[in-house]
C-alpha cells in the first residue's frame, strides 16, 4: 500500500511508514506480542492508516483488532478488539483466534473489516464489523454462523453503492 509519495509496509508486529520527510515510524499494535499481527491496512483521506488483524490477550488467546493510527506519526487515535463467545482454547487448533483478515474504508471513512470469531454453539464464524471514523465508535456488528459447524471466514470486503460485499 501506499499514500502519496510514502510506502507503508504491513510488517509481522507493525506498520512501518516511510514519509516524504524521510523521517519514518514504525507502529507496534498496542499490547502486542510476537504473534499480534495487522492482515490488512489501508489509508483514509486526512493520511491515518487503518490496520486489522489479531492481538493477544491477557488470557493467552488471539482476539481480532481494528485500530486507526495518525498518518504523522504512528500515534494511536483509537482500537477496537474483538473476542467472540467462546471459552479460551474452545477453537480446536485456533485456540479461540479471532481474526481480522481484511479491510475496506467507506466514502466517509468508516472503517469495515471482516474476518472470524468462536463463538459457543456455532464455533468458527464469520464476523463483519463497522466502526465510525472519528473515534471507532460500534456502527455495527454482524457475525454469521454458515451451519453445519463448519469454519466460517471471511477473507475479503468490499463496498458498492452503500453495499458490502463479503468472501470467504
Amino acid at each position: 500500500m501506499r499514500l502519496p509519495g510514502r510506502p507503508l509496509l504491513a510488517l509481522s508486529t507493525g506498520l512501518l511508514l516511510a514519509p516524504a520527510s524521510g523521517h519514518a515510524w514504525l507502529a507496534l499494535l498496542p499490547d502486542t506480542p510476537d504473534n499480534g499481527r495487522p492482515f490488512a491496512i489501508a489509508a483514509d483521506g486526512a493520511g491515518d492508516v487503518l490496520a486489522a488483524g489479531r492481538v493477544l490477550d491477557p488470557n493467552g488467546d488471539d482476539d481480532g483488532v481494528l485500530a486507526k493510527l495518525a498518518g504523522a506519526d504512528g500515534a494511536l487515535r483509537w482500537q477496537q478488539r474483538f473476542d467472540g463467545t467462546a471459552p479460551p482454547g474452545s477453537g480446536g487448533e485456533n485456540l479461540a483466534a479471532e481474526t481480522l483478515r481484511a479491510l475496506a474504508l467507506a466514502p466517509e471513512g468508516d472503517a469495515l473489516a471482516a474476518g472470524m470469531t468462536v463463538n459457543t454453539g456455532s464455533g468458527v464464524d464469520m464476523l463483519v464489523v463497522r466502526r465510525a471514523a472519528a473515534d471507532g465508535a460500534v456502527v455495527w456488528d454482524l457475525a454469521v454462523d454458515g451451519g453445519a459447524s463448519l469454519r466460517d471466514e471471511a477473507q475479503a470486503i468490499a463496498l458498492h453503492d452503500g453495499d458490502v460485499f463479503v468472501a470467504g
